[in-house]
């Protein structure tokens, strides 16, 4: 298995030697799969998003509590409010290292997919799937600007 690996990296390596640098770098950059790349920073982005408000707006909640309704904690460990609302921080922070986690299996599984689709139709081709997909998401963003009224009937 490493020797495979090794004679493969070597394969490439020499490859990139030979063809030069701005070659090698189209190659490289051509066969990345940047509709994942970009879909996994915006997931990143949502979740800090997330959990920035979530934790801020929580924090926010127990100066209020303690500012304006005067509550202080209850001493030893009581269920209150100032301890659900520690609850629900650290399930948001739960929540952010689920969707890191799932992040980078979507990154991975974009990275496999891009490789086999462009071996087995060559560069810049799409899928009758794909295209699909994408006119299903294109219809369902349409739909959803669109008043609700009539989709009601």
């Amino acid at each position: 298995m490493t020797d495979t690996i090794i004679i493969s990296l070597s394969l490439s390596l020499c490859h990139c030697l030979c063809l030069g640098c701005k070659e090698c770098c189209e190659r490289c950059v051509g066969s990345l799969p940047w509709a994942s790349l970009i879909a996994t920073v915006l997931l990143y982005m949502g979740v800090a998003l997330y959990c920035g408000c979530g934790h801020e707006a929580l924090s926010g909640t127990i100066i209020i509590l303690q500012n304006y309704f005067e509550l202080i904690r209850a001493p030893g460990e009581v269920l209150d409010i100032f301890t659900i609302i520690d609850i629900l921080k650290y399930i948001i922070y739960g929540l952010a290292a689920g969707f890191f986690v799932f992040g980078v299996l979507l990154l991975v599984e974009g990275f496999f997919t891009t490789g086999a689709i462009r071996d087995l139709y060559g560069e810049f081709k799409i899928t009758a799937c794909g295209l699909n997909h994408v006119r299903w998401s294109i219809c369902d963003l349409i739909r959803g600007f669109q008043p609700s009224g009539p989709w009601l009937v």
